[in-house]
């Protein structure tokens, strides 16, 4: 495309060396003097041509010559192409329905978002029109809708026929009092999201201080457990000296609870109590 709509042959020094290839957009200039897009070089770690590195943030900078004269080169609208019949369908140049202004490369955009010869859907029918077109099709479109038809009115017709069927339709005639109704609908719709928005956060600070409360829990119930832990191991200790001691008890020349064998109490005269 670019042989037809650049009017004249475009040199290689206004085309990008990177993966494009197409005309400079943005021109920037590395240090070994090639240009190339500002986002074609982003990728880059060397240049494609020479090899050279190309590092960090300060490898380029604007090429504001040479943008300058990409700028002024001369191109026509992308609306004066269309495409030929047959198998081969190529890109030509319409000289008798399309655009016929020669723009600047700097320009063309601005111009073709509102060129007269830009498709554009009609928005009734939905079928193509050129924009300059589209009014006076417009007036003659049959599948203009009825105002009222948001409301449950369903003509359709021409601009002339819904005009006049507008004058007496019963369901514009409700057209106020169903426009208060849709109204009080969207301020309860209105009303239920701040409410809903207002749950959810309440909600959000009820889970908040659960998820505290838990780890609050969390935390009692491990220094339970660990003072369990110690009172297990000091009732096995204490269990450990009851069997000792219940041993000592059951051998022979046994120590009395004062700290006595009964045989050496025996020996100096000393006798137990009776046992009654």
């Amino acid at each position: 495309l670019r042989e037809l709509l650049f009017v004249d042959p475009v040199g290689t020094m206004f085309l990008c060396p990177g993966d494009c290839g197409t005309v400079l957009t943005d021109p920037v200039i590395a240090a070994c003097g090639h240009s190339f897009c500002a986002e074609c070089v982003r990728p880059l770690d060397q240049c494609p041509i020479d090899g050279v590195t190309l590092g960090g943030e300060s490898r380029v900078i604007p090429n504001m010559a040479l943008a300058q004269c990409v700028g002024k080169l001369r191109v026509r609208c992308r609306f004066s192409l269309r495409q030929s019949g047959g198998k081969k369908r190529k890109w030509v140049v319409d000289a008798t329905s399309g655009c016929p202004e020669i723009l600047t490369w700097a320009s063309h955009r601005a111009h073709e978002e509102r060129c007269p010869f830009q498709p554009v859907l009609c928005p009734h029918c939905g079928v193509a029109r050129l924009r300059k077109d589209l009014s006076q099709h417009a007036e003659k479109c049959d599948r203009v809708a009825c105002p009222g038809r948001q409301y449950g009115c369903d003509y359709v017709g021409s601009a002339g026929k819904v005009s006049r069927h507008a004058d007496k339709c019963e369901v514009l005639k409700l057209r106020p009092f169903l426009e208060r109704i849709e109204e009080s609908v969207r301020a309860a719709e209105a009303r239920a999201e701040g409410q809903l928005r207002e749950a959810e956060a309440r909600m959000a600070q009820e889970r908040a201080a659960m998820a505290r409360d838990m780890k609050v829990l969390r935390d009692e119930v491990a220094v339970l457990r660990g003072e369990m832990a110690r009172m297990g191991a000091e009732l096995g200790r204490l269990q450990r000296a009851r069997t000792m001691w219940e041993t000592r008890q059951a051998t022979p020349g046994r120590r009395s609870p004062q700290g006595y064998s009964h045989t050496a109490a025996a020996r100096f005269g000393h006798h137990p109590p009776p046992q009654h």
